[in-house]
């Protein structure tokens, strides 16, 4: 079973991805985002969505339940919406999850849009089935951490000494799984595939359960 500092025993799939986000996502396309001291409804409105067409959103016992080519929320809503967001909220952090990358679409820097509302820190991820994936995270509204996948190993690796503490201690949570690397004597700083993964939860100590996540009050807005 996979672990890490920051991710206990039933957190992580067998690929090292947080089981929460994996649960909901269908095989190609996911933003999510998360902010801390943000109502669910306003951070879809800051993300573009009206709020006011939101509805209750309840998740199956089994992840796998139902779960087709699209997200798991679109799947329970039989929506034929171009997009889906699901938003609710755990431990004090909101998340918004974007099946098929709409939000992106919004601005320069969402998660800086988010933190900016909420006047505190926020994270967004976005994966793309061609491993396009990109973390940002901001405070106060700021961006103070950006990085990819091709370059997470140098930017880790060369994390300026001014950097903020929360990020040096998600890297050390996030962790890295050994086992899912392929020796490489040349490169030593080398991480595995789901590290992005886990170090845009670990910002906001998102190793949730998926019996959280269905715990939560979730609402769900289609975009057309």
């Amino acid at each position: 079973m996979l672990t890490t500092p920051g991710f206990p025993a039933g957190t992580l799939d067998d690929e090292g991805c947080p089981v929460w986000t994996t649960s909901l996502y269908g095989p190609d396309h996911l933003m999510f985002y998360l902010v801390r001291d943000l109502e669910p409804a306003a951070a879809l409105e800051v993300l573009g969505a009206d709020p006011a067409r939101a509805v209750p959103c309840a998740l199956p016992a089994e992840a796998s339940a139902g779960l087709d080519a699209r997200s798991l929320p679109a799947t329970v809503l039989d929506s034929e919406a171009e997009t889906v967001l699901l938003a609710g909220r755990v431990r004090g952090w909101t998340f918004v999850m974007d099946d098929a990358n709409t939000t992106d679409d919004l601005g320069d820097d969402p998660a800086a849009a988010l933190s900016a509302a909420a006047g505190g820190p926020a994270v967004s991820l976005h994966i793309d089935i061609n491993a396009l994936n990109r973390l940002r995270y901001a405070e106060d509204g700021v961006p103070v951490f950006e990085t990819d996948f091709d370059n997470v190993e140098s930017d880790v690796a060369e994390l300026p000494a001014g950097a903020p503490a929360v990020v040096r201690a998600a890297i050390d949570a996030a962790g890295n799984l050994d086992e899912l690397i392929e020796d490489d004597e040349d490169d030593p700083d080398r991480r595995d595939h789901a590290f992005l993964d886990r170090l845009a939860c670990a910002l906001a100590g998102a190793n949730w359960t998926y019996d959280e996540l269905r715990a939560a009050e979730l609402i769900a807005v289609e975009l057309d």
